[in-house]
């Protein structure tokens, strides 16, 4: 992912670590204006997902701003929106365009969400591995074995978080269904889905038909009463539910 593209070629490490640190600097930015950071400098705090909500957004913003191609500048779709209030807001095409820019750069949007939430390690941090030795010193044998032991379980855990976000059932469950190529699986899934909602307005219906005097038990037919009754069982909820797709976790990649 971060040393070759698709095709398995080897990309630009530069490249690579250009974009790496201006990651890292907009982490920077929101440790600062949230006073999230420690005394020593050499500490890494690890950002919470509101922070990093944080981060993307900042990057969304300065993508929009600096990295559009000529005819992107004069799209409406890539125009900034702020609320009332003045915060900014990303529509899916825009989060969309972000997540490519990202993917293209680093490898896939996952990296950049693991290095707001962990930072940089300090082999490839320049800034924090000159403070620590400023702080020590002298650099130091120990401190060299320290610094590759910090990248390693860097990689460890952004490949730990990797396969269990991609692990989750319901994840596969999205993508399936967001596929452009429809499979029948996908069909059986609308249709029971369809079905069970159907089900479901027709209960509530005739619960408040019910309630409101408007119809009594006997008036209704056996199929009627059938359905009824499942609604106040809460079976139909149930089946209902069983036919959602349900939300997934998202990326988290702590060390």
């Amino acid at each position: 992912m971060i040393t070759t593209d698709k095709q398995g070629d080897a990309k630009d490490f530069h490249d690579f670590m250009k974009w790496a640190r201006g990651v890292q600097a907009i982490r920077e930015e929101v440790i600062q204006d949230n006073g999230t950071g420690t005394e020593q400098a050499f500490h890494v705090p690890v950002l919470s997902k509101d922070e990093v909500q944080q981060c993307y957004r900042r990057i969304g913003r300065q993508m929009l701003e600096n990295e559009l191609l000529p005819h992107q500048q004069w799209d409406d779709q890539y125009e900034l929106k702020f609320t009332k209030e003045g915060r900014m807001q990303l529509s899916n095409f825009q989060r969309s365009f972000i997540d490519s820019m990202l993917r293209r750069r680093l490898g896939d949007k996952k990296v950049a969400f693991h290095i707001w939430e962990n930072g940089l390690p300090m082999l490839f941090d320049r800034s924090i591995l000159q403070q620590r030795a400023a702080t020590e010193h002298s650099v130091t044998l120990e401190m060299l074995q320290s610094t590759l032991d910090d990248a390693l379980q860097w990689y460890a855990a952004l490949a730990k978080g990797i396969v269990q976000y991609e692990a989750q059932p319901e994840l596969q469950v999205r993508r399936e269904l967001g596929a452009k190529e429809s499979s029948k699986q996908q069909h059986i899934r609308r249709q029971a889905l369809r079905a069970a909602n159907q089900a479901w307005r027709q209960g509530k219906k005739l619960v408040e038909q019910r309630d409101s005097r408007k119809r009594t038990w006997d008036d209704m037919s056996p199929l009627e009463q059938e359905t009824l009754e499942r609604y106040d069982t809460g079976k139909t909820q149930q089946e209902r539910e069983k036919h959602l797709v349900k939300d997934h976790t998202p990326f988290r990649s702590t060390i």
